[in-house]
């Protein structure tokens, strides 16, 4: 501290100046969003290598090496060998895994031609200790399938979107320290298989996978209330956005995090959405080719949305371009606003 006439005055080359509070903006209206999508695979979970995973009991519930996956090389299959195994396949992590930054795991998965799974059958679960690693000693789990399953055909995979908030009760840190995951066989038919492959954890997902490419915000229109998944449309000059109809001309993209609009823009919701990058979606029929540009074919609320061909006539409404071929009910990689490819 130096004073000259009178005057105190400091130098800031020697005393860096410290900023106490953090400035927040309370309701950011439309604009680039810089999220940090964290995703990553767990240990173990690209399911690459079969010994990664373990039998609680062999000839209950086994887990065997498949010869191709859905991302990379391999996945894991499980086979129920007995109708009312009731015994897990689980996978034990070397080191422990924070998970708190997550709020999604999920992974993609496909069963046998015509397997039925009721609710109930299979459960995915984490455990929080690596000494009780076992079904019973389970942190949580979830019923992987809630309202029944019969697969149509092995050739199309699934991806299963689980939210970690219902692993845990009323906050109580599970997720700081996870050792592994598991899959239980509760109860099914002797002979069905689940094929399983990359099992991820992330912060901001489409129903379908992570939230990848740009990533926008805007406040959601008056009443309207937006989901994870849905396909959301401009509001004409508004600014703000709206679920998105069939082949809405004003298609903005797919929506990562659910709100509510309320009244005056001061204290609405934000919706954030995928606005161009790739993302993974449903397909409604199996007509869709590699490279060809895709519209949507239902409304947009995130349970109905699907994608179709973008033929010669909706060619000014595309979404994007599916980058691979599509069968009925397959997920699919579709580049948001990527007009580039075929309309035949």
């Amino acid at each position: 501290m130096t004073k000259i006439q009178g005057v105190n005055s400091t130098n800031y080359a020697n005393k860096p100046v410290t900023i106490q509070k953090q400035v927040e903006v309370g309701a950011q209206f439309a604009g680039q969003v810089m999220i940090y999508q964290r995703a990553e695979v767990i240990p173990g979970g690209d399911c690459e290598t079969v010994g990664d995973w373990t039998e609680e009991l062999s000839a209950s519930f086994d887990v065997a090496a498949t010869g191709s996956g859905r991302v990379g090389s391999n996945s894991i299959t499980l086979t129920q060998t007995v109708a009312a195994g009731l015994k897990s396949v689980y996978n034990i992590f070397a080191a422990p895994k924070d998970l708190r930054y997550a709020r999604y795991i999920g992974f993609w998965y496909q069963g046998g031609d015509g397997d039925i799974f009721a609710a109930g059958n299979i459960k995915f679960y984490l455990f929080t200790d690596p000494a009780n690693y076992v079904y019973a000693n389970a942190a949580r789990y979830i019923n992987l399938f809630t309202g029944g399953f019969t697969e149509e055909g092995s050739a199309v995979w699934h991806y299963a979107e689980l939210a970690l908030a219902d692993f845990t009760l009323n906050d109580t840190g599970l997720l700081r320290e996870v050792w592994g995951v598991g899959f239980y066989s509760a109860a099914g038919t002797n002979g069905n298989v689940l094929i399983v492959d990359q099992i991820e954890a992330y912060a901001y997902g489409t129903g379908y996978g992570p939230a990848r490419g740009s990533i926008k915000a805007a406040p959601i229109a008056d009443g309207v209330t937006v989901a994870k998944g849905d396909g959301l449309a401009w509001v004409g000059a508004s600014g703000r956005v709206k679920i998105a109809i069939d082949n809405d001309p004003e298609f903005a993209g797919i929506a990562v995090r659910a709100g509510t609009g309320e009244g005056d823009e001061e204290g609405t919701e934000i919706a954030y959405f995928v606005e161009d990058g790739p993302v993974h979606m449903l397909c409604n029929d199996a007509s869709i080719g590699d490279n060809e540009g895709v519209s949507l074919s239902a409304a947009g609320a995130a349970a109905t949305i699907t994608i179709d061909d973008g033929s010669s006539t909706s060619t000014p409404i595309m979404i994007g371009r599916a980058i691979e071929a599509g069968a009925t009910a397959a997920v699919i990689v579709v580049i948001l606003k990527d007009k580039n490819g075929t309309t035949a």
